[in-house]
């Protein structure tokens, strides 16, 4: 039993671990990651574009497709001049020669036998004999001549004689003697590497001497044998030191062809270089070995290590679309809260960055085929302060300047460039976004068009004076394209406005600036069938209004809002009591749930009306929480008068409470007014009175929690109300019962009665 126990306690701690996990994969901000990555992975692919395209391999002798032009700089290897370059340090790396060292010591050492034993033999009385001599020849390893042997003889092989030869033959084998000298033809250096100790030396050709050179050598020094002996003495040296003279210096083949490979290894590949969009072939042309190196440079460069390019890129993007995502949720905590806003993020991200990459790819188009214009100059033209415009046309200037810096970041990405990009974005973007600000007609986008491109224009400027580019036609031309982009990106807002508002289901302040005009259908509508609802919403606007304005807020969403907040009235008007002038009170027959049920379905009436009507999302939630989750409070106390147990849920509506400065103040005003409505006598005091009486209890009631509304702004709201109020409820005189056209009667003895004396009275008589 307790190890069922423990069984089912670990299934159902592992269900739990199994349900916050799956929770945290589905989560929003989850799905968020998710679809940055994916953006930033097509982004990528819009960067490179070569990645998704097969790459065709050609061949020497292929004719070529389509023209093939350059996608970046990049270097080719000369391969000729590279081989050429190999092929003369092969010539100039060293020979190797071994020095065998042993050879002058056998020969010394069989110098020195011979003239020893024949020494001795001398002084045991040698006698002539041809055995003697070939013994002679044959530890000297050389054959001599009978009269060069008598000679010796003669001499008795005296010391002398032995040390002249050693005095000959030394410096010759010490220098080092080659059979031939026909392979250091043409070299420079040649190495000498010593067979005892394995040591190197550096040598140079002229410091090599060859087997017949060594000869020649030694017929000059043998001159020098004359101050020592007689002529035929030293012939007979000379003759003997030239029969034992052999090569000692051994040609090394293995560590020759060692040396060249090293020589080979060292010559550093010749490159040039190729820049970005040069024709590297046309079509119709045969490829040759130049033409080919280009195109496998080519392909090289754009498929070396393309997955962890891919990756980077992919991740770069996708960690600067979360983190403006992040930025712009601080600076309004609203936004990028549905799917709906992300997806309008996401969507003017990508769009403007292809709308990048087509725009380069038409200006190097046309800077290849006219030579006015650069296409770095056609960077200077991309209107992507547009991208700040329609942002900040659909929220506020603060998301504005986040999609700006996020935009710019790209850009400079897109352009591989250096700073100046980045800021000349960064600044008409800002600049764009800042002066646009709320309530903005149509020419005002224009003429902050305007003001973008001479600020663009300035930049330009700056920058050629900065890096002293003093090239006039160039910045001309610059100045042309920069000036232009501005304009071009109010013209681009212009005509994207409509279409995100239709796909996004979006409100700009150009459609509210539309819906603000009291000729619209909807008002109308309203004005004939509830009149007194009508009366009231024109004032809740103008109190919204001046109220936004003082404490931040978007004065024309306001406006408008409270032009709307109550359209639902008009499909049952005359349960609501502003319309009810003249007739019976529809309440009195039916029970406190139900009229707090018509009541209350008037929110939803009015947000099916907004749907139909296209007003847009920021109306559509400032009709559903200007009333929040407010009690109904005349119809709950009568009903809890009936019944004790009444539950408050059933007369609140059904929210949600105002999630925006904006729909906090349209409950504010729509509350006060009504209130205010009602006063018997509304003089200054009592309005003041009654304003800071319904914001009060509004603020004790929690519906302000949601929105950004402080007490500051509270304090500011109540202020505004008031002075309106104040004018609109300002008190009147009565007039007479002719009006205040008829003449004043001024009263005889004869018209003394009760109504002469209250006019009188009224008029200041």
């Amino acid at each position: 039993m307790r190890r069922l126990k423990y069984l089912s306690l670990f299934r159902s701690q592992l269900n739990n671990i199994k349900t916050r996990y799956l929770k945290g994969i589905y989560s929003v901000s989850f799905f968020r990651s998710i679809s940055a990555i994916l953006v930033g992975l097509l982004m990528a692919f819009v960067l490179y574009p070569n990645f998704l395209m097969p790459i065709k391999h050609y061949h020497l002798g292929d004719i070529a497709e389509r023209d093939i032009k350059a996608s970046r700089d990049f270097l080719v290897q000369d391969k000729a001049t590279t081989e050429k370059r190999q092929r003369q340090a092969q010539e100039r790396a060293p020979l190797v020669y071994n020095l065998d060292e042993k050879k002058w010591s056998i020969i010394r050492k069989r110098i020195g036998q011979a003239f020893k034993e024949m020494r001795e033999a001398s002084r045991d009385g040698m006698k002539p004999d041809k055995n003697i001599k070939q013994h002679f020849e044959e530890t000297l390893g050389i054959e001599i001549s009978d009269r060069q042997f008598s000679l010796l003889k003669k001499e008795k092989f005296a010391p002398y004689i032995e040390a002249s030869i050693y005095q000959l033959l030394e410096p010759i084998f010490r220098q080092g003697i080659v059979r031939s000298k026909s392979r250091l033809r043409k070299k420079t250096s040649i190495i000498i590497r010593f067979g005892k100790t394995g040591k190197e030396k550096a040598s140079s050709p002229e410091d090599i001497i060859s087997l017949t050179e060594a000869r020649r050598k030694v017929d000059r020094l043998s001159y020098t044998l004359y101050k020592n002996m007689n002529r035929d003495l030293a012939e007979t040296v000379r003759i003997i030191c030239q029969s034992l003279l052999q090569p000692n210096l051994v040609y090394n083949p293995i560590e020759t062809q060692r040396e060249k490979e090293i020589a080979i290894s060292s010559v550093k590949p010749v490159f040039y270089q190729v820049k970005k969009g040069e024709m590297l072939v046309r079509e119709g042309e045969k490829i040759g070995q130049e033409q080919l190196a280009k195109l496998e440079a080519e392909q090289r460069a754009t498929t070396q290590q393309p997955s962890i390019l891919l990756l980077g890129v992919t991740l770069l993007i996708a960690g600067l679309i979360i983190i403006s995502e992040k930025v712009a949720t601080l600076v309004q905590k609203r936004f990028l809260k549905t799917w709906q806003d992300h997806l309008f993020w996401l969507a003017l991200i990508l769009f403007f960055f292809i709308f990048g990459q087509i725009g380069l790819g038409i200006g190097n188009l046309l800077s290849r085929n006219f030579h006015i214009f650069s296409s770095v100059s056609f960077a200077y033209a991309l209107p992507l302060a547009a991208g700040a415009m329609l942002v900040t046309s659909f929220t506020e200037p603060k998301l504005g300047i986040v999609f700006g810096v996020l935009l710019s970041a790209l850009a400079a990405l897109l352009l591989k460039s250096h700073a100046i990009i980045f800021i000349y974005f960064l600044i008409g973007s800002w600049w764009a976004a800042l002066r646009l600000g709320y309530c903005r007609p149509r020419n005002r986008l224009i003429k902050v068009g305007v003001e973008v491109g001479i600020l663009q224009i300035f930049l330009i400027i700056a920058y050629h004076l900065l890096n002293q580019e003093l090239d006039i036609w160039q910045l001309t031309k610059n100045i042309v394209l920069g000036g232009l982009s501005g304009p071009i990106a109010s013209l681009i807002t212009l005509g994207l406005i409509p279409l995100i508002e239709m796909v996004f289901d979006y409100t700009s302040d150009i459609k509210l600036l539309e819906l603000a005009n009291l000729d619209q259908p909807l008002l109308k509508e309203l004005m004939v069938k509830a009149p007194g609802t009508y009366h009231h919403s024109v004032i809740v606007s103008e109190l919204v209004e001046a109220a936004a304005e003082e404490i931040g807020a978007n004065p024309l969403l306001a406006k408008v809002a409270g032009y709307y907040h109550d359209i639902g009235k008009i499909k049952k008007p005359l349960y609501f009591v502003e319309n009810q002038i003249g007739v019976e009170n529809k309440h009195d027959n039916l029970s406190p749930s139900l009229s707090a049920l018509i009541l209350i379905s008037h929110i939803k009436d009015g947000v099916d009306m907004a749907k139909q009507y296209r007003l847009g999302r920021r109306i559509i939630d400032i009709i559903e929480q200007h009333h929040g989750t407010s009690l109904i409070t005349y119809f709950y106390q009568k009903a809890k008068e009936q019944d004790e147990n009444v539950s408050e849920t059933e007369f609140r509506y059904p929210g949600p409470k105002p999630q925006t400065k904006e729909a906090g103040l349209v409950m504010l005003a729509d509350a006060v007014e009504a209130a205010c409505r009602s006063l018997v006598d509304p003089n200054p005091a009592r309005i003041e009175a009654m304003v800071q009486k319904v914001i009060t209890n509004i603020f004790l009631d929690g519906q302000l929690d949601a929105c950004e509304l402080t007490l500051k702004d509270l304090h500011k709201i109540a202020e505004r109300f008031t002075k309106i109020l104040t004018g609109i409820f300002h008190q009147r005189i009565e007039y007479p019962e002719g009006g205040p056209s008829r003449p004043y009667v001024i009263p005889t003895k004869e018209g003394t009665g009760e109504k002469n004396k209250a006019y009188t009275k009224h008029i200041g008589a």
